[in-house]
């Protein structure tokens, strides 16, 4: 695995750790819906349609760009230098 690849695993772990904590304390805002939800004031008319503007936006980008595979990180494949005789 790749430094970055290894970077975005620890990165989902963290968040999923975080979540968990938030699920099995008793407390409020304590997940990530429950935060998004503060963030975007989704109790009121106009936060609960920026949520889903927002939701659909994102997921209009992310589908494809996951199914198409269309990261702007990768690199050409590398052009062997050696020739086959």
């Amino acid at each position: 695995m790749t430094p970055r690849l290894w970077g975005w695993v620890g990165l989902l772990t963290v968040a999923v750790g975080y979540e968990a904590w938030g699920l099995l304390d008793s407390g409020q805002s304590d997940t990530i819906s429950e935060l998004t939800a503060v963030v975007f004031r989704t109790s009121t008319r106009a936060g609960a349609v920026a949520f889903l503007i927002a939701w659909v936006l994102f997921a209009a980008w992310y589908a494809p760009h996951v199914a198409l595979n269309q990261g702007h990180w990768r690199r050409p494949p590398a052009v062997s230098s050696s020739k086959e005789h």
